[in-house]
């Protein structure tokens, strides 16, 4: 009978919902008989009767460790399919790598697509501007609209060919063509262009930034002046993906 029985409790156990009510029910039987057997009098109980509540005590007990295996191992699953479902979610993610101007890596997850890994790193740059000249504009910075097509080049095509656009770039020559920057002040840009004066130093690099046609672009390229700034170069990364990337960072 005692084996039916435990053979019961043990199958019990194994359903979530009753393993709770049966240790509660068990505990309380036990702690009952325990301060009946305490409180009732009579004759002192034989070895059989030792023996018999002996092995009692020890199926609780088994019952008891059985249904705390069982606990830990369905805390450990769950533990697992959590990961398991994290780990799923970052690699569907858009990754982000950056380094800074200390070395340290910046390793960001985004809520987006990406086809390849996102890598960049902070550059200190010193920012000048240009602009391209035309005939017939108030003024022009050398005086004339020569003079001011030697030093601003003749508008027409960078130095890989590219008309100007706003968001171009001249930069040393260590800058590949079609690099992607963000530089404040001006948003994303690409190097397309060279300079003379545009050299790398030791502790920035020379950057320009063409801002114009005509009056209107002298004004800007005058009012820019000669800047301080940190960049945002990027080594890898799909520049649609990069774009994303950026404005939700800055929205967020």
């Amino acid at each position: 009978m005692y084996a039916n029985r435990t053979h019961q409790a043990m199958k019990a156990f194994k359903h979530p919902r009753i393993r709770g009510y049966l240790l509660f029910s068990i505990t309380s039987v036990l702690a009952c008989c325990s301060l009946a057997a305490l409180d009732a009098p009579g004759p002192t109980m034989d070895r059989e009767h030792l023996d018999g509540l002996e092995a009692i005590t020890q199926g609780f007990h088994n019952c008891t460790r059985y249904a705390h295996e069982q606990s830990l191992r369905l805390e450990r699953s769950q533990h697992q399919v959590e990961v398991a479902r994290l780990q799923h979610e970052i690699d569907q993610m858009c990754v982000w790598e950056h380094v800074g101007t200390d070395g340290e890596v910046i390793r960001t997850a985004l809520p987006l697509s990406c086809s390849e890994t996102i890598r960049s790193r902070s550059q200190p740059i010193v920012s000048s501007a240009y602009y391209s000249p035309v005939p017939g504009q108030a003024r022009y910075a050398t005086g004339s609209l020569e003079g001011d097509r030697h030093l601003n080049g003749q508008g027409v095509a960078t130095a890989d060919g590219t008309p100007p656009y706003r968001g171009v770039v001249a930069a040393p020559r260590g800058y590949s063509f079609g690099t992607m920057m963000f530089i404040p002040g001006v948003g994303f840009c690409e190097v397309r262009d060279r300079g003379g004066a545009i050299i790398g130093r030791a502790n920035y690099d020379r950057i320009d930034v063409w801002l114009g046609r005509g009056d209107s672009g002298l004004q800007q390229a005058t009012d820019w002046g000669l800047q301080r700034q940190e960049a945002v170069v990027f080594v890898d990364g799909d520049k649609e993906d990069i774009r994303q990337a950026v404005t939700l960072i800055h929205a967020s």
